[in-house]
């Protein structure tokens, strides 16, 4: 009886520090950044709670939302037209993916949640503003397989313009970190 009074206080312990969050904000369409505590996901939009206030945003008020879970690193999400295949009969849908890399030519993005939601793990690239394309990833595995032999050449196209970065590109291994820095140092060399 006692390993079960303890084994409930672990288990609401770690479910309410991984709920938490340290810091969030919403970037709205013209560049203005709104700071808050908690974010919240409702149809009408994102809530803002910021103490005891709390603000609805519109989702076409949005360009992206950020936060940092406690035992993640930084999470930035991003408004984009929607690569997914159930969205392709509503023209111009949107929906936010988080963006694994920095402002740059070359944008990395990982679905592994959408719009908020848990959704199998895909990885995605856009060059230039361009759309965005499906990359290979380890699957179902993603979260420890991050990427296959032919993401590398699914990334040659958009990388064979430095070649320090597709003679780099040869030798990563397929993590997560691995092709951010890659991408992100990509992106350094044309600044």
């Amino acid at each position: 009886m006692r390993i079960r009074k303890i084994a409930l206080v672990i288990a609401i312990l770690f479910s309410v520090l991984s709920y938490a969050q340290e810091s969030v904000y919403i970037v709205l369409d013209k560049n203005d950044t709104v700071y808050g505590d908690k974010i919240r996901f409702k149809s009408k939009g994102i809530v803002l709670k910021k103490g005891k206030n709390k603000t609805l945003y519109n989702i076409s008020q949005i360009k992206g939302y950020s936060y940092k879970p406690r035992f993640e690193r930084y999470s930035y999400y991003e408004k984009v037209l929607s690569p997914f295949y159930m969205d392709n009969h509503i023209p111009g849908k949107m929906t936010f993916i988080k963006r694994l890399t920095k402002e740059g030519r070359i944008k990395l993005y990982y679905g592994g949640y959408i719009n908020g939601i848990k959704s199998p793990p895909y990885l995605y690239i856009s060059k230039d503003k361009g759309r965005l394309i499906e990359l290979s990833t380890g699957g179902g595995l993603a979260r420890i397989k991050f990427a296959r032999k032919s993401t590398y050449k699914e990334l040659i196209p958009f990388v064979k313009d430095n070649s320090e970065i597709l003679t780099e590109l040869e030798t990563i291994k397929p993590t997560e970190d691995a092709f951010v820095k890659l991408i992100n140092k990509y992106n350094e060399s044309f600044e």
